[in-house]
């Protein structure tokens, strides 16, 4: 009895620690004191816009070189165009004010060209934690903490409209068409609507009881929204009219995943479901703790982690979910974010401050590399290609170190090509 209460203490005090990490916690007003970079893979040839604290910068993916204002002009974003159809919806604290000035390629103090960046200023503090979104061939979207949501001129950085939030966000949004939905970490969806002068406007907002940190999931004509309050939703897309909402028996912190037409989704609850589209629970997994990121599926088998470090291969005959091997404790602290899996390994980073390939046969460590910071964020491959122009696969890797915000390593050999940081 004594060493059960230990572990429940022990996970109580590990759980606390993670929501305070993550500003989960109801008094969400304050900045998170730590976070990791948000990173998006944008254009050709392409580029990283790394997302971090009070700005956001460009990177050179061959070398993790921050590009200046000179480099960052062959940017070319290709992207459907939002329909900016006016539609019936009541009005945020909108602005759209007239454009800063654009940067000139005059050299600072330094003699140096001025690198590309969205930066706050002395007047607006903003801090920057979620990736950036393409609108158009022109335009960029970010969200601030602070209630913000901005429009970015994709050449130079300039910002060219903000509008104000009715919360603060931690997670990735979601664009269409037709429509922006926007998660917000102190709970609630929001969709909002771009008008012709480029403000943005709220069409509808599907109210939660707790925080929404997934990024919302649209498949077909079905919005699923996975929220802290335990409900997994499914909502129309166009009006937010709730079709089901499903409790399940934890938090849901991550997104669930479509495949063969059963979504997947883990919890806090120790659980990982499998999930009808007409919202009824049609499989059901125990793990060995908490799972926080959302899995992965590669050939008909669900990979998944877990916040004690373990690591699961699922296989997803007839909708069930049975063990392919048993489940490896391969970190010696949590795995937080989504797995990496390619043809023959999975990749995760954990809180150990260590990133390990494994054998995606038998879930046996191939090798491990030990990085400056806690891996939270999720793992982002990099494939070469006529935009990407690497010469071999590379595995992003984030981490909570300013000084190693982001490294690149060579996926076969883990070989790190380069680092960046602040």
């Amino acid at each position: 009895m004594a060493l059960a209460s230990v572990n429940v203490y022990r996970r109580a005090a590990f759980a606390a620690a993670m929501l305070l990490v993550l500003g989960l916690v109801s008094a969400c007003a304050t900045i998170p004191e730590t976070s990791w970079a948000g990173v998006s893979v944008v254009g050709s040839p392409a580029r990283l816009l790394v997302s971090y604290n009070n700005r956001v910068v460009m990177l050179d993916p061959l070398n993790g070189n921050v590009l200046n204002l000179d480099q960052a002009r062959s940017l070319d974003l290709s992207v459907p165009v939002v329909d900016e159809t006016a539609a019936e919806a009541t009005a945020e604290a909108t602005t759209v004010p007239e454009p800063t000035a654009e940067p000139t390629l005059a050299v600072n103090q330094q003699g140096q060209i001025p690198s590309w960046e969205i930066r706050s200023t002395s007047n607006t503090l903003l801090h920057f934690y979620s990736p950036v979104t393409v609108l158009d061939e022109d335009t960029l979207l970010t969200v601030a903490y602070e209630n913000t949501l901005l429009e970015v001129r994709a050449e130079t950085g300039t910002v060219l409209s903000t509008t104000s939030l009715p919360g603060h966000v931690v997670g990735s949004v979601l664009l269409t068409e037709d429509r922006l939905y926007i998660p917000m970490s102190d709970g609630d969806v929001i969709a909002l609507n771009r008008q012709p002068n480029g403000s943005w406007t709220e069409v509808w907002r599907l109210d939660t009881q707790q925080g929404v940190y997934a990024r919302p999931l649209l498949i077909d004509d079905t919005l699923y929204v996975a929220s802290l309050d335990h409900n997994l939703y499914a909502v129309d897309p166009s009006s937010g009219a709730e079709r089901w909402r499903l409790r399940l028996n934890g938090a849901i912190a991550s997104a669930p995943v479509l495949y063969d037409g059963i979504l997947y989704v883990g919890t806090l609850g120790r659980r990982i479901y499998g999930v009808s589209q007409q919202g009824e629970i049609v499989a059901e997994y125990t793990a060995r703790d908490w799972v926080w990121g959302s899995p992965s599926i590669m050939d008909g088998i669900l990979y998944a982690a877990d916040l004690g470090g373990f690591v699961y291969a699922l296989a997803l005959d007839g909708g069930t979910l049975t063990p392919v091997w048993e489940p490896r404790q391969v970190a010696g602290r949590g795995i937080r974010a989504t797995p990496l899996v390619t043809d023959s390994r999975i990749i995760v980073g954990s809180r150990d401050r260590n990133v390990y390939w494994l054998n995606r046969m038998d879930g046996q460590e191939i090798m491990r590399r030990e990085v400056r910071g806690e891996v939270l964020s999720d793992l982002v491959m990099l494939e070469p290609s006529d935009q990407l122009r690497i010469g071999e696969p590379l595995v992003l890797v984030s981490t909570m170190a300013v000084d190693q915000l982001l490294t690149a390593f060579t996926l076969n050999e883990g070989i790190s090509r380069w680092s960046y940081g602040r």
